[in-house]
């Protein structure tokens, strides 16, 4: 299922820094495992 998505949209020429791209990538995957374990306890598959 598809339920959205992050998007990062630095100033035109400018590279997001390493640590707020980490961060980006951390907030993702905790969503993404906190949408797995809601969709587990509910008994889908």
């Amino acid at each position: 299922h598809f339920y959205g998505r992050f998007m990062m949209q630095p100033t035109p020429g400018a590279v997001p820094p390493l640590q707020a791209r980490l961060v980006a990538a951390t907030l993702a995957d905790q969503v993404g495992a906190a949408l797995d374990t809601s969709r587990t306890a509910r008994g889908g598959s």
